[in-house]
């Protein structure tokens, strides 16, 4: 059976990640975000994660005044990569983000420059509403099966009062 175009690539917000909070990653493997990396260790949670802001997923009572980051791994399909036209993310967040996919980082929006389990996003961003990026998929390098979506999180502040992470993923 041969897919039209939507439907080659199904990731919807509210899915499943294995999950590291930034105070338990200063030793992180700066491969984490490869698709070989073993994440057992990491806990299991579903999206959106989130604190002060939002409703459902995973809640991160802890994260206020103790870390700043949070490292999130994933995987899905793609059908017939080598004919998607566009990539197209939908991203609830508040502050800021890099992501991942296959180790190539695609996406970053209010990241700092150093990329450290203490860093801060550059600005303030509220969520509550889901951002659009379309991405070309010849330069985020799909493969054919089973893809590694990895994302690093980042909140204004140790003192900010919320933080939250969604995203879905459709081609």
């Amino acid at each position: 059976m041969v897919l039209g175009v939507h439907g080659q690539v199904d990731f919807q917000a509210g899915s499943s990640f294995r999950y590291l909070k930034g105070s338990d990653a200063a030793g992180l493997d700066q491969g984490w975000m490869d698709p070989g990396f073993d994440d057992t260790g990491w806990s299991a949670g579903s999206a959106p994660f989130r604190y002060g802001d939002g409703v459902g997923g995973t809640e991160l009572s802890d994260m206020q005044y103790n870390y700043s980051t949070l490292y999130l791994r994933s995987t899905f399909t793609a059908a017939h990569a080598d004919s998607l036209e566009a990539l197209q993310l939908s991203i609830d967040y508040d502050d800021g983000f890099v992501i991942w996919i296959n180790g190539k980082m695609v996406l970053n929006q209010n990241a700092p420059v150093t990329l450290s389990y203490n860093a801060f996003a550059t600005e303030n961003h509220e969520s509550g509403y889901a951002e659009v990026f379309e991405l070309d998929p010849e330069e985020v390098e799909l493969v054919e099966g089973v893809n590694t979506l990895a994302v690093q999180g980042f909140n204004v502040s140790l003192e900010s009062t919320d933080f939250l992470f969604d995203i879905s993923l459709e081609a």
